[in-house]
């Protein structure tokens, strides 16, 4: 079966520790999207990812929506 592979690069490489309260609600936001793409079956798996030459959002998803 057939992944895309989506990576999140933030806006600035200090964006996990200094983002703004509106970053932050889009991110609550954003996450809220792929827990309901997750549900309908369309994200196999997302998140943040620690790493340590920075920070970025990883995610798997299907190339088509579920029938």
């Amino acid at each position: 079966m057939a992944f895309f592979l989506c990576k999140l690069i933030p806006p600035r490489a200090s964006f996990a520790q200094d983002m703004t309260t509106a970053e932050a609600e889009l991110i609550r936001a954003h996450a809220n999207h792929w827990s309901e793409l997750n549900r309908l079956g369309v994200a196999v798996v997302f998140g943040p990812v620690a790493d340590p030459r920075g920070f970025r959002g990883l995610a798997m998803i299907l190339p088509v929506w579920p029938q």
